[in-house]
């Protein structure tokens, strides 16, 4: 699921994995944050979910001063642009059976600066061991798909197998779990570096998953969008194309990621007009245009055109509604070195690096990762000095070189059949 948040960007922005002191036996809980985009609030409980992910959470009101205004100002938190910080309990899963939902205690959650705990005396479920087979599936996805999303694909890879090692697990609790794994064993592909056997091999597994999704909720975009995504990685352009066309013209009301998957693959294929063209499109999507990767992935175009003027004014836009995003600081600031402004570059770099170093603490460790780090360090020191010589001095290309931002054309991987 970490290419849905901006493809080509860092892997893990928004997502940490963390141990709070919120659960009464100390038992472990993780942190995820995101907008709601649904939930009720009855018998004493507020139940919500986040945008993009297959996780339901439940907060004792019972423990929180009008819990009334708390659920209805949760409730517009997407369009207010803020997010919902969620500290929840990964042993406490079970699958919710009227939405086929994971669902946890939250023990507390954060909003608007403000912190509301709820229940942090309930124990983790017990005598899990003494589950039948399902059960112990069932509570082995809920777990996985909690780790995956809170950042620690290590504990979530084998909870996620277990899972599908189940045969009569449901066709659309199978889904859920091929979609995380597939997204966790995409991320282990993507902080190799180089392209390579290994990365490619993982990343083959991924889209064995995301296929796997794709023909078990065949009315999902997002599982083509992720299907056509790993084609691109691994360098079948034809097929990646074909599958994001499709999806777009299949659900033209809905298709963000796959035009957004159109746009990467002109970009990335040096067709730097028509991926312009691409993104155009979008912006018939009703409110697609409000958010991070729109304007992301325009200003990225923008800037490779050498437009970037228009270019800064997308990644400000979108640093509008995710000031905490890593990526757009770095790139606003290799825009405004290539237009000579020196001492803002410097700012936004070392805004942008912080961020990004943060977001590196919950990636395992890899080629990519190292190269990237020290890249970051390369590039300020390039900048302080031109700075220091002259601040009005242009850089160009200061964002080239960067191992994850994905526009390297490359050549289709030998682990695929030759292109159709």
């Amino acid at each position: 699921m970490w290419r849905r948040l901006i493809l080509g960007g860092v892997l893990l922005a928004g997502l940490v994995a963390a141990a709070m002191p919120l659960r009464a036996d100390g038992g472990t809980t993780l942190t995820v944050d995101g907008y709601v985009n649904g939930g009720d609030f009855k018998s004493g409980v507020i139940s919500f979910t986040l945008d993009r992910m297959d996780q339901r959470f439940e907060l004792n009101a019972s423990f929180v001063p009008d819990a009334d205004g708390l659920y209805q100002a949760i409730s517009d938190s997407a369009s207010k642009d803020i997010s919902v910080t969620v500290h929840f309990d990964p042993d406490t899963a079970y699958i919710d059976s009227a939405t086929s939902r994971p669902t946890y205690i939250a023990r507390s959650i954060e909003f608007q600066g403000k912190t509301y705990v709820g229940d942090t005396a309930s124990p983790a479920r017990s005598g899990v061991g003494l589950l039948g087979p399902r059960e112990q599936a069932e509570f082995a996805l809920g777990r996985g798909i909690a780790y995956a999303n809170a950042g620690d694909t290590k504990t979530a890879r084998p909870l996620l197998d277990a899972a599908l090692n189940y045969p009569e697990l449901s066709a659309g609790l199978k889904a859920l779990a091929a979609k995380a794994r597939g997204g966790v064993i995409e991320g282990e592909a993507l902080i190799n570096w180089p392209v390579g056997d290994e990365r490619d091999r993982l990343m083959l597994a991924a889209l064995t998953d995301f296929k796997t999704w794709s023909k078990l909720a065949p009315d999902d975009e997002d599982a083509i969008a992720s299907v056509a995504s790993a084609y691109a990685e691994l360098g079948a352009y034809a097929e990646a194309r074909k599958l994001d066309e499709d999806a777009a013209a299949r659900w033209s009301d809905r298709a963000f990621w796959s035009l957004v998957g159109i746009a990467r693959i002109d970009r990335m294929t040096g067709d730097l007009a028509a991926s312009l063209r691409d993104l155009d499109k979008v912006q018939s999507l009703a409110g697609a245009t409000a958010g991070m990767p729109y304007h992301y992935h325009r200003g990225w175009t923008l800037a490779a055109l050498g437009r970037d003027e228009e270019a800064i004014d997308e990644f400000t836009e979108g640093l509008k509604a995710q000031p905490d995003y890593a990526w757009a600081y770095l790139r606003r600031s290799c825009s405004e070195a290539a237009l000579g402004r020196l001492t803002e570059a410097l700012d936004d770099y070392n805004q942008g690096a912080s961020l990004a170093r943060k977001d590196y603490k919950s990636i395992p460790d890899g080629t990519g990762k190292t190269a990237d780090l020290a890249r970051l360090d390369q590039v300020a020191a390039r900048l302080q000095s031109a700075l220091a010589q002259d601040p009005r001095r242009k850089i160009s290309g200061l964002c080239d070189g960067y191992w994850d931002w994905g526009d390297e054309t490359r050549a289709r991987s030998k682990l695929l059949p030759p292109s159709p």
